[in-house]
């Protein structure tokens, strides 16, 4: 099981009632096409999260997120060592990861975490404003690390 946390839904949805759709609109199809993934597997093989149930395009609130991400870095790391993959840079600076590598897993240790620290790494967010996706090569890099996360 591959953990992946996202932003935000779109200004057209609202997933506050419904968490589980997480990342199953434009962006999480985005995702898995990138990666070349089977959409039920993607379904099936993912716990997918978004800092924020609704919509955030009027002003992102940074210091909710890193509050949010503090709770949901917590229950990940106690749910035991699947790797995280935190989906854009604002994702990732919540976290408190602001000099992450795309691409490359590191270790992470949510506030109260001991032992061994969680596995993360930085996806550039899947969305379509995101310019980057539209680079042959950053769509090369994004689906050869991710291609394996999820079986199937």
């Amino acid at each position: 099981m591959i953990n992946l946390v996202g932003e935000a839904p779109g200004g057209h949805v609202d997933i506050t009632h419904r968490p589980s759709l997480a990342l199953t609109g434009t962006s999480g199809r985005r995702l898995c096409a990138l990666a070349g993934w089977d959409w039920l597997a993607y379904l099936r093989h993912t716990h997918r999260t978004n800092l924020f149930t609704t919509p955030q395009d009027a002003a992102w609130d940074a210091g909710e997120a890193r509050a949010r991400a503090r709770r949901i870095g917590a229950k990940l790391y106690r749910r035991g060592a699947s790797p995280t993959v935190l989906l854009g840079a604002k994702v990732a600076a919540a976290f408190g990861l602001t000099q992450v590598p795309t691409y490359e897993w590191v270790e992470y240790w949510p506030a109260g975490g001991t032992g061994p620290g969680m596995r993360v790494a930085l996806v550039p967010h899947p969305s379509g404003r995101n310019r980057l996706w539209n680079v042959e090569s950053e769509r090369d890099r994004a689906r050869a690390f991710l291609r394996d996360l999820v079986p199937g």
